[in-house]
């Protein structure tokens, strides 16, 4: 698959992302992903790297990745939240520009 930047008014929102060489289903919802970003800004420092992790992993994907690809599954989860790149989704036929949308 072609990597593209998403653009959120082309485009349909990704419904997975890859991790180990495998898709793997994540939750869209707006709550979900507010949820995540709030535990991984975590500006007073109560939790671990390792809280962190797991809760982003079981609060984001529809099914886990197995535990020794923690890393690249919160790579990718952070990635997703951020917006970077992912494969190309949603309607071929529209035109790309690597120009901001708004």
């Amino acid at each position: 698959m072609k990597g593209r930047p998403y653009n959120l008014i082309c485009n349909e929102l990704p419904a997975h992302v890859m991790v180990a060489g495998r898709e793997w289903p994540v939750y869209t919802a707006t709550s979900v992903c507010l949820d995540c970003m709030e535990m991984l800004q975590d500006p007073d420092g109560e939790k671990t790297d390792g809280i962190r992790t797991m809760y982003v992993i079981q609060t984001l994907y529809v099914t886990q990745p197995p535990a020794e690809h923690a890393a690249e599954a919160l790579a990718a989860a952070m990635d997703f939240l951020r917006g970077a790149s992912v494969p190309e989704y949603g309607r071929a036929n529209l035109p790309h520009s690597n120009e901001p949308a708004i």
